[in-house]
């Protein structure tokens, strides 16, 4: 369970899949209030289906194996790690932008931007270093 604390200030949370050559995949990412809340119950009622439609929306900061050690050992932390779920479900390849108008992409026209997912709450949903305090 988290504390009020945790809610206020923010939990680390873990997200450790493999992907489809069985390789570990991981994200690192800090939550509070009601999407810490969401997350934690996600992880507690091993709800995979809400990580595979909601996951890429929150957990965004890849990190290498050793980054995630660290940060695990650097802190108390919610560690979600299921096989039922790949990383590939949750970190396709990446889409390409499609033209403004059809038939420019051939005429050196300007392509829609790719426009990122925005925050929940900026100071909530941040990297976390691999010393524990936040990229």
């Amino acid at each position: 369970m988290l504390s009020k604390y945790d809610l206020k200030n923010g939990t680390t949370f873990v997200l450790k899949l493999s992907d489809a050559a069985s390789l570990p995949a991981l994200w690192v990412e800090r939550l509070c209030g009601d999407v810490a809340t969401y997350w934690y119950e996600v992880y507690r009622k091993s709800d995979w289906e809400a990580l595979r439609t909601r996951g890429a929306q929150v957990f965004r900061h890849r990190v290498t194996e050793a980054e995630a050690e660290g940060v695990r050992r650097s802190e108390r932390c919610v560690l979600i790690q299921t096989p039922a779920v790949k990383a590939e479900e949750l970190d396709p390849a990446p889409k390409r932008p499609k033209p403004l108008q059809p038939g420019w992409e051939n005429e050196g026209g300007s392509l829609a931007p790719i426009v990122p997912p925005a925050d929940n709450r900026p100071d909530c949903n941040s990297p976390v270093a691999p010393d524990g305090g936040t990229a």
